[in-house]
C-alpha cells in the first residue's frame, strides 16, 4: 500500500497586524480563502469569540455555520493560563505543564476536567435547542477561532473533528504564537492565518476591540446563518 502523501499546507505570514475587531480580522481571513474549492463546506467555530469570526466566513462563503465546544483546563495558580483542554465527546489534551501537574496533583486535574466537562454539557444542552449538530463526515470542515494562545482548545477541537472523518480539515485563524505553528500544521490539511507575532501573551493584545461575546450574540449568529441558508434554498436555480 502506497504511503499517504503529506497534506498540502497553505501558509500566509505577513507582518504583525493589530485588528480593529473580530469582524475586521474575519474579513481579512476571507480574502485568503476566497476562490478555494470546498466540498459542502461547514464553518465550525469555537465559542464564544470564534463564532463572530466564523459567522462572517460562513456568510461570505455561503456555508453552514456550527460550533464545537472546547474548554481550556486552567492552571491551579493562574486561571488565565491553559494547561490543556477538554472538548465535547470527552477528548482532552494536555500541555507539557499539564502533564507535569497530572503527575504532581492529579486530584486537581481530575476536578478541573470534571468541572469543564459539566460546563460543556450545559453549553451543548443550550446550543442544540438552537442549532442541531451538523454532520462533519465527508465534507470540508473549516475550524476557526478569533485566535490561538496556547493552542490547547484548538488542538483538542481538531482531534474531535478528525475522529469523524471529514473530507478535509482546514484551520483558519487570524493570529497565533510561533511555538504553536508546527503542531498546528501537523494536525490539519490546510492552514490559513494572518500573523505569527513575536511577544505573544494573549489573543486580545492583537485587537483594538476585544469585547466579551455573550450567549445572546452566539444564538443570534447561529440563527441568522440558518435563516440565510433556508432563504438560499428557496431561491430559483
Amino acid at each position: 500500500m502506497a504511503a499517504k502523501s503529506k497534506p498540502e499546507q497553505i501558509i500566509f505570514n505577513p507582518p504583525l497586524i493589530c485588528f480593529k475587531d473580530r469582524e475586521a480580522a474575519a474579513n481579512l481571513l476571507f480574502e485568503k480563502i476566497k476562490g478555494v474549492e470546498w466540498v459542502e463546506p461547514l464553518v465550525l467555530a469555537i465559542p464564544r469569540g470564534g463564532v463572530v469570526t466564523g459567522a462572517i466566513l460562513a456568510k461570505k462563503l455561503g456555508a453552514e455555520l456550527d460550533v464545537i465546544i472546547a474548554r481550556k483546563l486552567r492552571c491551579p495558580w493562574s486561571s488565565e493560563l491553559a494547561i490543556g483542554a477538554v472538548a465535547e465527546g470527552g477528548r482532552s489534551y494536555l500541555t507539557s505543564l499539564g502533564e507535569q501537574i497530572l503527575k504532581e496533583n492529579p486530584e486537581y486535574l481530575e476536578e478541573e476536567i470534571t468541572q469543564q466537562s459539566e460546563d460543556i454539557q450545559n453549553w451543548i444542552s443550550w446550543l442544540r435547542n438552537i442549532k442541531p449538530k451538523s454532520p462533519w463526515r465527508d465534507r470540508t470542515v473549516i475550524l476557526t477561532d478569533d485566535g490561538i494562545a496556547t493552542g490547547a482548545t484548538f488542538f483538542t477541537a481538531l482531534e474531535v473533528v478528525r475522529a469523524e472523518n471529514p473530507l478535509e480539515l482546514i484551520a483558519v485563524v487570524p493570529v497565533l504564537p510561533k511555538d504553536c505553528l508546527k503542531e498546528l500544521k501537523s494536525r490539519c490539511d490546510k492552514l490559513f492565518y494572518l500573523s505569527v507575532p513575536e511577544g505573544f501573551y494573549a489573543v486580545g493584545q492583537f485587537y483594538q476591540d476585544f469585547k466579551s461575546i455573550g450567549f445572546d450574540k452566539v444564538s443570534a449568529l447561529l440563527s441568522e446563518n440558518q435563516l440565510s441558508l433556508l432563504e438560499k434554498k428557496k431561491l430559483p436555480n
